[in-house]
């Protein structure tokens, strides 16, 4: 296992550990793309929590709904106005 520390311009800092598989996939990536190993994660870490964002959105938009949805096409145009209005970056299943 390997151990890395990310560190950010507001000094927040963080570590985690991945498997020796997992870093050497990130370091491949990072060499391919022409960038850092830490940018690579932070671009990880940024769409895991917009992807993990996007489902609560979707969930909320559900349970207000309930089971008892009738106008799909309702349900279909309003969210498809959140998606226009940047709440999220796209519609999620």
């Amino acid at each position: 296992m390997h151990t890395f520390r990310m560190y950010r311009d507001d000094r927040v800092r963080d570590s985690f550990t991945l498997s020796k598989r997992l870093s050497a996939r990130v370091q491949r990536l990072a060499r391919r793309a022409r960038r850092s190993r830490s940018s690579i994660y932070r671009a990880a870490v940024e769409d895991y929590l917009d992807r993990h964002e996007q489902a609560a959105v979707t969930a909320a938009i559900n349970a207000a709904l309930g089971n008892d949805a009738q106008d799909l096409d309702f349900v279909e145009a309003a969210g498809r106005a959140i998606v226009d209005a940047g709440l999220v970056d796209e519609w999620s299943e």
